[in-house]
């Protein structure tokens, strides 16, 4: 019986040890403070901040048109 209980004893403090490492991990690390979001540029406010050149091609862009609607019921072979 001496023998059970030294086992149970081993138990008891190596699930002690345990649980003591896994609330040491839940422990979670104060957060590095953060600079506050700044209002988001669009492309002329960026180079006019920064001292850049921007191109703009205001020209419309032709698109191809769109390819025609794909047959329902192929037309079949009449063979007289």
């Amino acid at each position: 019986m001496a023998h059970s209980r030294e086992l149970a004893k081993i138990a008891e403090e190596a699930f002690a040890m345990l649980e003591e490492g896994v609330a040491k991990e839940m422990v979670r690390q104060p957060l590095i403070p953060q600079a506050p979001p700044q209002k988001p540029m669009d492309c002329f406010q960026a180079a006019r901040a920064y001292g850049g050149m921007l191109k703009v091609d205001f020209r419309r862009k032709k698109f191809p048109p769109p390819p025609p609607p794909p047959l329902r019921f192929p037309k079949l072979a009449r063979f007289d």
